[in-house]
């Protein structure tokens, strides 16, 4: 799961890393995501599904992260 933003003046931000699926997800094409505003904050809040390592006893993890574009 990556995140990013494009800033007030038009420029794309590096996209961010923030969470590292650890194999090959082989499960359809089942993927969830979205992002929103904070309305207290401002900030971002993005989520996404991804694929945890092996012998984790999962088939899909999520990934939920908050970021500031700046």
């Amino acid at each position: 799961m990556f995140v990013t933003g494009w800033t007030a003046s038009g420029i794309m931000q590096t996209p961010v890393a923030t969470h590292f699926g650890q194999a090959a997800y082989s499960y359809g094409v089942d993927n969830y995501a979205g992002i929103s505003v904070d309305p207290v904050t401002g900030a971002f809040w993005a989520a996404n599904t991804f694929k945890p390592g092996a012998g984790t006893g999962f088939d899909w993890g999520t990934g939920i992260a908050d970021f500031s574009v700046s």
